[in-house]
């Protein structure tokens, strides 16, 4: 899924906490919880990049509602977890195992929990329906 996606799911879900911690506990379970929702997921650097500009300016339009800090950490929790993706793809060596599978953590990413997939555009499409929907939840919350 999307770094933006994951950015406004982790931020969403942090409205219903009160301290930093459970928000970013909360973006951690979105991260996984939006991972389940079939996706499309980009394979090459270039619209990574992109999709990482997007969730900048959108994180920074959510800051401007006003809201309390706990949606910074939801959005953190909520993109943390791709990290180790992004550092696999730089070091595929140091992440391989047998059959093509990597060593990876997250329930999400190491196939714990199930992660589905769907081309484009109706891969993209669900993202960016899960990004509308989270941003106005988000700024019905304004201040």
């Amino acid at each position: 899924m999307y770094c933006s996606t994951h950015l406004v799911g982790g931020a969403t879900a942090a409205l219903a906490a009160r301290n930093p911690a459970i928000a970013f506990v909360l973006g951690l379970t979105s991260h996984a919880l939006l991972d389940m929702v079939p996706h499309h997921d980009y394979g090459k650097v270039g619209p990574g990049l992109i999709d990482v500009a997007v969730g900048i300016i959108l994180l920074l339009a959510i800051r401007s509602f006003g809201i309390g800090p706990q949606v910074v950490w939801g959005a953190l929790g909520g993109v943390l977890p791709d990290l180790e993706v992004v550092w696999a793809y730089f070091h595929p060596a140091s992440y391989a195992l047998p059959h093509g599978y990597k060593k990876l953590i997250f329930p999400s990413h190491n196939g714990l929990l199930l992660q589905r997939s769907l081309q484009l555009p109706w891969g993209f499409l669900i993202q960016c329906c899960i990004i509308v929907a989270g941003f106005l939840i988000l700024r019905a919350f304004q201040t």
